[in-house]
């Protein structure tokens, strides 16, 4: 087994990072008037409860939609996004996982949906033990990036039933159906996209050496990988 992180993954992970990690912290930071404002601002934004209304409502339905959509699409789609090689998924390319999984484990759609259901469950009270935390980093990045007086209109506004109702619904809107339904129109395009895209990850890292199998690892690099896995480790994992 070759022990390897693909640019797709480290690419998922960036992604994923606040767009604030990513930034350079400034030398100084805002004073407390700013901060007092910031955490103002990210109470309105992120009241109490805005995880599991999220959670219970929108991203359980955007979670069905994401898994039909991968149900139904064409596995040479599927291998594509996965970096498989066309050729290894010759025969197959346009039947798809749902067609594959009523032969392999026709109750697979209603397992999956037992275990998003035993997810959302537990990531609502995960998230809900969270945000106190995530209210304060809002507001310490809205510090970041707005003055006190910037941040003192934006509460003003906050203050008003439309602004009241604007800053609960500035995070939850972005889980909409009819924002997440164009967010579904663009899989086709990329699918179609993704087959490109890891070639030219394959040929921009074509130069680089292939990661290595366990057999062709030291002693010493077996016993340190041992160590990070908490197991020992052969040519067979």
């Amino acid at each position: 087994m070759k022990f390897a992180i693909t640019s797709a993954a480290l690419a998922a992970a960036v992604i994923a990072m606040p767009a604030a990690a990513q930034e350079a912290t400034p030398d100084a930071g805002p004073d407390a008037a700013t901060v007092a404002q910031a955490r103002e601002a990210a109470a309105h934004i992120l009241p109490d409860g805005t995880y599991a209304r999220m959670m219970e409502g929108t991203f359980e339905q955007l979670m069905d939609q994401i898994m039909a959509s991968v149900m139904d699409m064409p596995m040479g789609d599927l291998a594509a996004m996965g970096g498989i090689a066309p050729e290894e998924m010759a025969g197959i390319e346009t039947g798809t996982m749902r067609e594959m999984m009523a032969i392999i484990d026709p109750h697979y759609e209603e397992r999956q949906k037992i275990s998003i259901r035993i997810m959302m469950e537990d990531m609502v009270g995960l998230m809900t033990q969270m945000e106190p935390a995530m209210r304060e980093g809002l507001g310490d990045a809205y510090a970041n990036r707005f003055s006190a007086d910037e941040l003192a209109q934006l509460n003003a506004f906050f203050d008003t039933p439309v602004g009241r109702k604007y800053a609960a619904n500035s995070l939850s809107i972005f889980m909409d159906p009819a924002f997440m339904s164009k967010t579904q129109e663009m899989m086709p395009q990329l699918m179609k996209a993704m087959p490109g895209i890891v070639e030219q990850m394959q040929e921009a890292t074509a130069d680089l050496p292939p990661a290595r199998s366990i057999d062709e690892l030291s002693d010493e690099e077996r016993e340190k990988l041992a160590a990070v896995m908490g197991r020992a480790v052969d040519a067979e994992d």
